[in-house]
């Protein structure tokens, strides 16, 4: 921005100083307040690289709010100018310095990585305040002896801005490797910086010549500066934006394409396991077998659909209660089932009956029944029930059968036996 347009909105300020320092400060100090701002609300970055630009970007507006609040307290004579130019320029480059060093670090944080970011503020924290401690005690004594002596025209001021040389051009230097725009803008805002610093050098050197020419440079160099930081944080944002709804989008069709291939094999395992649980029903069917288990606190025991088949009852997916199934077992069964459910659920024994219903008709049934602690805290026993009838009828036939010749012999004994006596 020229020289002559900042002095004349210095004019328009009714800022009564000399150039365009108060403008420029107060722009700076502007920008610098609306980075603060993006910063604040912003989501993208992670969180130490926010922490770091907001303190720098508040660092950076304290600098230049400080800068004005001395030059309005300068112009007014509430405070001396000698009081003021005592202690002011070591805080005001303090401020500065360390405001850029956060600022480096958190784009070095994002640019390369955190151990490198970490490493400049480490560096640049420890040299600044070395400096700092060197330089105050000399020039609140140098200045009390020379009072007319300005900050720029001394060393202290020739060392604060050697140190920013040293730490921008080590910044520069940790990114050259780095490739994209991001990087190149970063360099020309620390190019800018540089610059600045170097021209504050060489103006000590050529005094009034040289401060009439690059006096506006300076200035110019500095909102630069500002504005290619805040270029490169809004541009980055937008572009981590625009990369986290494309990334939102193609997870929500990814997530989309997963449902259906979810849905669809859900589905044919949904399929797969109704066809297994039909045979599983056949199965029982054919074998007369079904599956039970039994909940203590309840007092239920429930069983597949094969199982209410064997008793010839209704099926209930709820359960029957055990009072209901001593109904089909005679007196001295029902003691001995309790008796043996018991010491399962107390010692673990597991135990394998064969016991004889009755049906409400009549008709007697004979069940084998298998048992042993549930697999699961739901069920406190489990176990299968086959209908043996048949078995158990053959079984009987049989007996009868190997029994019938040893019967008649018997029964031809008897018969000898009365007739040998008969008088």
């Amino acid at each position: 921005m020229p020289d002559h347009m900042l002095t004349r909105l210095n004019q328009v300020a009714d800022m009564p100083y000399p150039g365009s320092n108060a403008v420029c400060l107060g722009l700076a100090g502007l920008l610098w307040l609306v980075l603060i701002w993006l910063a604040y609300h912003q989501r993208q970055f992670e969180s130490g690289i926010k922490k770091k630009l907001i303190i720098g970007f508040t660092l950076g507006f304290l600098s230049e709010a400080i800068m004005v609040v001395v030059m309005v307290l300068n112009s007014s004579g509430f405070v001396p100018y000698e009081t003021l130019h005592m202690y002011y320029p070591p805080v005001e480059h303090l401020l500065r310095e360390v405001a850029i060093v956060w600022v480096m670090s958190a784009y070095l944080h994002y640019l390369k990585s955190r151990k490198s970011g970490d490493a400049l503020l480490t560096f640049g924290l420890s040299i600044i305040g070395i400096t700092f401690v060197i330089t105050m005690p000399g020039w609140a004594y140098y200045s009390s002896s020379y009072p007319a002596t300005s900050f720029g025209q001394t060393r202290y001021d020739i060392a604060w801005h050697a140190i920013d040389i040293v730490l921008t051009g080590s910044a520069m230097l940790m990114t050259l490797r780095i490739p994209g725009w991001l990087r190149m803008a970063f360099f020309a805002a620390l190019c800018c910086y540089f610059v600045d610093d170097f021209i504050v050098l060489s103006w000590l050197e050529s005094c009034d010549v040289f401060s009439l020419l690059y006096n506006p440079v300076r200035r110019s160099l500095h909102l630069v500066s500002i504005l290619l930081f805040g270029y490169v944080f809004m541009r980055e944002q937008w572009e981590l934006q625009e990369l986290s709804e494309a990334e939102l989008q193609h997870n929500k069709r990814e997530l989309c394409q997963f449902a259906e291939a979810l849905e669809v094999r859900v589905a044919e395992r949904t399929a797969e396991l109704e066809v297994v649980a039909m045979r599983l029903r056949h199965a029982e069917e054919l074998a007369h077998l079904g599956y039970w288990s039994y909940v203590k606190e309840d007092d239920l025991f429930f069983g597949s659909e094969e199982v209410f088949n064997i008793f010839e009852a209704p099926y209930y997916e709820s359960g029957v209660y055990s009072q209901d199934l001593k109904a089909y077992y005679r007196p001295e069964d029902c003691e001995e089932m309790e008796s043996k459910l018991a010491e399962l659920l107390e010692h673990g024994t597991a135990y394998d009956v064969t016991r004889q219903i009755c049906l409400p008709d009549g008709r007697i049934k004979y069940i084998h029944i298998k048992c042993r602690p549930g697999d699961t805290p739901d069920e406190d026993a489990v176990g299968t029930l086959q209908d043996v009838t048949l078995q158990v009828m053959m079984e009987m036939a049989m007996q009868e059968r190997a029994l019938e010749p040893l019967r008649r012999r018997r029964q031809s004994c008897q018969v000898r036996f009365s007739g040998h006596h008969e008088p």
